[in-house]
């Protein structure tokens, strides 16, 4: 699995945009204020991506951002309060026949 953290450089925006649309999945972390955020989502979604967003209760996420999470086929919402409910609720999504076979067309599409 790819991971992308915060990278400064000139190339950091073209090297997300290109991990997005290459990505079986995503998982996004909507708690956190990002002026990149709804690009990011939207940039996974349209490109089929199934696309997780965890989004924490003391934190919640711009309604825009939840909205259009809300309305990805392929997207999930883990709503949590501490982390191993974040940690458990995420590994059961992992898990979930239906998220495989989405995370598997996703995965075909790429090729």
């Amino acid at each position: 699995w790819i991971v992308l953290a915060v990278d400064e450089s000139k190339r950091a925006p073209a090297r997300r945009i290109a991990a997005l649309r290459a990505a079986d999945a995503c998982v996004f972390d909507i708690s956190c204020a990002s002026a990149t955020i709804g690009a990011e989502i939207a940039t996974a979604l349209c490109g089929g991506r199934p696309v997780i967003a965890l989004e924490h209760e003391a934190a919640p996420a711009p309604d825009l951002i939840t909205a259009l999470v809300e309305q990805g086929e392929a997207a999930r919402v883990i709503r949590y309060s501490v982390v191993d409910e974040c940690v458990a609720a995420l590994g059961e999504t992992l898990s979930d026949p239906a998220w495989l076979q989405a995370v598997g067309r996703a995965a075909a599409d790429a090729d």
